[in-house]
């Protein structure tokens, strides 16, 4: 595996976050006039935050590393930042339409691999994801563990732990819906306790890293790997589980494109029981 600066990556994602969050706050520099609104490779609508987020991510990143590749949801292809290097995968700004309407839960997200290595949770080596409003971002580098960390990216208190794994009717489970219902939502939301659905899915996987939530499902087969990748080290390092809607390992991806079923929880009881549910004959 390819060397990765992981203490650099962290001080630069750290930093990233807090300008990216600082430059929502501030509000746009000019107003908007004319032209026609943009769309990203995913067809999503672009707001000016989405855009200047991921101006301002390209050129740092490009300044701090001169090398690797950069995956952003607001890009139709890789960005070459300069010869070989890590691939940096980033969700700018993950909850847009959160943002857009005044609602606190959006979130910067960004994760590192090894110049190489296959893009998938197992190989992200760093994952950091923060919110946009007030609070502190959760980072994790693999085999040391997942902390809430400062604006300088350094640990900030004891490491984070996923809740303890139990059954199905005592947990509560975030979930992305929208769009439509998949196979097997209604008979999940008929046996857990609490379900709560987020509009952010990168806050809502790390909410399961920091012990908040025992589970995120994504079961339409919508969810793109800016959304998960990063938050999937921290639950990892909290000692949690990150799978595919039938139990298996998440496989790699070849663009940010690829869309995945996707489960966050903390353990193999609460992924049994979810597994068993959606295998259930309808």
């Amino acid at each position: 595996m390819a060397h990765v600066d992981l203490d650099r990556i962290a001080r630069v994602a750290a930093s990233l976050h807090v300008r990216v969050r600082d430059m929502l706050r501030a509000g746009p520099a000019h107003s908007a006039s004319g032209g026609e609104p943009t769309v990203n490779a995913k067809g999503d609508i672009q707001a000016w935050f989405d855009i200047e987020a991921d101006r301002i991510a390209i050129d740092t990143l490009r300044q701090e590393f001169g090398c690797g590749v950069l995956w952003s949801e607001e890009q139709s292809e890789p960005i070459d930042l300069g010869g070989p290097g890590p691939t940096f995968v980033i969700d700018p700004v993950d909850g847009s339409t959160n943002a857009k309407r005044g609602i606190p839960c959006s979130g910067f997200a960004l994760g590192a691999i090894p110049h190489g290595e296959p893009v998938c949770p197992e190989q992200v080596v760093f994952g950091l994801v923060g919110p946009l409003e007030p609070g502190h971002a959760l980072a994790a580098a693999a085999g040391q563990g997942c902390y809430v960390v400062d604006e300088s990216g350094k640990p900030i208190g004891p490491p984070c732990r996923v809740r303890p794994d139990g059954p199905l009717d005592a947990a509560m489970l975030g979930a992305d819906w929208s769009g439509r219902l998949p196979p097997g939502a209604e008979r999940i939301a008929a046996h857990v306790a609490h379900m709560r659905s987020f509009g952010a899915s990168t806050r809502s996987i790390a909410l399961v890293a920091a012990g908040s939530i025992d589970a995120h499902i994504d079961l339409r087969g919508r969810l793109t790997p800016e959304n998960y990748l990063a938050p999937s080290r921290l639950v990892l390092e909290a000692g949690g589980l990150v799978r595919g809607h039938d139990g298996h390992p998440i496989p790699p991806v070849e663009s940010l494109l690829d869309r995945r079923p996707f489960v966050a929880c903390a353990g193999e009881q609460l992924l049994e029981g979810l597994i068993e549910l959606l295998n259930m004959p309808a």
